[in-house]
């Protein structure tokens, strides 16, 4: 309901949670500052007016993160989230595809490519290691395309004829003025 309060206050509570040893029992915590980054360039993106107070925010939560979770990721995060608040050109089709299976991908990534490096690494020689990451995307990727094409979009459009009322339009309402 109130988007920019939320971020001043979530952001730095999450950014403080990262500094306690509850990172070293909870993994989410480590990757949290990423979600925050999304989030806030979300928020950013569908005002299409972005204020300083936010740009501070997520220069700030870059910065964090290239303290803490490294620059790789962070240079990513960065890119990523630049792209998506200053590209206003025509989406290509191949991208487009990309971001509507990503969901799908970002949910099956961690499982099945860890288990498949792992189960693929005990029956090849070492000298064949090197194609595993990128045999373990063709599959991570195949699959993806198959949970979104026969979970994810029959759940979505089922759940588009769901009508929530007047509280759902007004919520969305709020996020596009706040």
């Amino acid at each position: 309901r109130y988007p920019t309060l939320t971020l001043v206050i979530g952001i730095p509570a999450f950014m403080l949670l990262n500094l306690t040893p509850a990172v070293e029992y909870l993994d989410l915590i480590k990757h949290i500052i990423f979600f925050m980054i999304g989030i806030t360039a979300y928020v950013m993106h569908v005002k299409e007016g972005d204020t300083k107070l936010e740009w501070a925010l997520l220069v700030g939560m870059i910065i964090f993160s290239g303290f803490y979770s490294g620059i790789a990721p962070t240079v990513a995060a960065t890119f990523t989230v630049l792209v998506i608040l200053l590209y206003k050109g025509k989406v290509n089709r191949t991208f487009d595809f990309m971001g509507e299976i990503s969901y799908s991908i970002y949910l099956i990534h961690f499982p099945v490519g860890v288990k498949f490096i792992n189960l693929v690494s005990r029956a090849v020689p070492n000298s064949l290691s090197p194609i595993l990451f990128p045999a373990a995307l063709v599959v991570c990727f195949g699959l993806g395309i198959l949970f979104w094409k026969y979970i994810e979009r029959p759940f979505t459009n089922m759940s588009n004829k769901i009508s929530y009322g007047a509280r759902k339009k007004k919520l969305v309402r709020n996020l596009a003025v706040s």
